[in-house]
Order: C-alpha cells, then structure tokens, then sequence
C-alpha cells in the first residue's frame, strides 16, 4: 500500500491500529516502485509491486528487498540519458526508490 503522512489539522482524525503480523510481512514503498514501467511501458501498479516481492519471496527479508528492489532498479534506468551535471557513465534513476520491510 502507498503511504503518504499528511499533517491534519484535526489530530483526531488519526485513528491507531494495533494489529499482528502472525509471521507475516508489511511494506512500505516509494511511487518509484508502483510506477515503474513494464516492456510494454504501463505502470506496473500496486498488483505488479505485490507480484515482484512474491516473485523475490526469500526466508531473508534483506535479501528479498534487496532483489526486488534491484529488478525495480534495472527496469527503471534511464537509457542513453545525458543531463547536465551527471558523468557520462552513472546511472539515473526515472524516480526515488525505496522500501522498507517490516516482519520476520
């Protein structure tokens, strides 16, 4: 799921939630997840960002952001980019990526 922390004037408008996790897995990620671009150049959405982590599901939750992030990270370069300031062989990413994984 998308998150987004928005300051509300009315602090009663947070409702808290306790849940469990039951050995289970939340994430939290950056629109440059979602918004990466399949080889046909459509969004993979919030579905493909649930296919990729399943796809790179790993005992290791380190391991498993770190490949799943890698594929989001190779999908999302800039080919053949020439912007002022950059050096010639860096890459550049289309967004910012990050995710964070919270379970066992």
């Amino acid at each position: 799921m998308p998150l987004a922390v928005v300051k509300h004037k009315d602090e009663s408008a947070y409702k808290l939630e306790k849940f469990s996790l039951n050995k289970g897995r939340i994430y939290c990620f950056t629109d440059g997840f979602s918004e990466c671009q399949d080889e046909n150049k459509n969004e993979i959405g919030i579905d493909g960002v649930k296919e990729l982590i399943l796809k790179h599901q790993n005992s290791s939750l380190q391991k498993e952001l770190e490949n799943a992030t890698e594929e989001i990270r190779l999908k999302s370069l800039k080919m053949n980019s020439n912007e002022s300031g950059i050096k010639a062989d860096n890459e550049i990413l289309d967004d910012d990526l990050t995710i964070i994984g919270i379970g066992k």
